[in-house]
């Protein structure tokens, strides 16, 4: 479980009702370099392939401590919309949100596997979320609505949650 909360702890947070999160869901693909990007020929590294997003990372984290939970996340009409769908459908977490033509996005971490990074980031149609998109009945059952900071920084985001019921 890592450095979160404590099975006790979590089992005392539990609700009686699904933990729904609005947010992004796109593909991470995590990138450790063995050195420095070598110019005009291949670099070693390893890279790892899964779905991401703030939005469906803490729902998947709930799923993992045995929460029910929901995403609420646009999802393109891609391959890469159906890998992330299958992943998190798999990992325990209840997939709802509009199909919207294009891409889904991806995110790449570029790691040297110490202390720094850089992110590469292409959010897809994952902005393109509106309160016009959205079905009520995905928030049906609902005991708790989170919303992950990065949600927040987009402004048709915050246009969306606000006109939430």
């Amino acid at each position: 479980m890592g450095a979160g909360l404590s099975a006790a702890a979590a089992a005392s947070l539990r609700c009686t009702g699904d933990l729904c999160v609005l947010g992004d869901a796109h593909i991470d693909v995590l990138v450790r370099l063995s050195g420095p990007p070598a110019e005009e020929t291949d670099t070693p590294v390893r890279a790892v392939l899964s779905a991401g997003g703030q939005a469906a990372n803490v729902a998947a984290w709930i799923a993992a401590l045995g929460g029910r939970s929901r995403l609420i996340s646009a999802l393109g009409n891609d391959a890469g919309a159906r890998l992330v769908a299958e992943e998190l459908t798999r990992r325990g977490v209840e997939v709802a949100g509009p199909v919207i033509a294009g891409r889904t996005g991806i995110i790449v971490a570029l790691s040297d596997g110490g202390g720094k990074r850089s992110v590469l980031t292409d959010r897809g149609v994952g902005p393109q979320l509106s309160a016009a998109a959205l079905d009520d009945s995905w928030l049906d059952g609902c005991a708790w609505l989170h919303l992950p900071a990065y949600s927040l920084v987009a402004a048709r985001a915050v246009a969306t949650m606000g006109a939430m019921p």
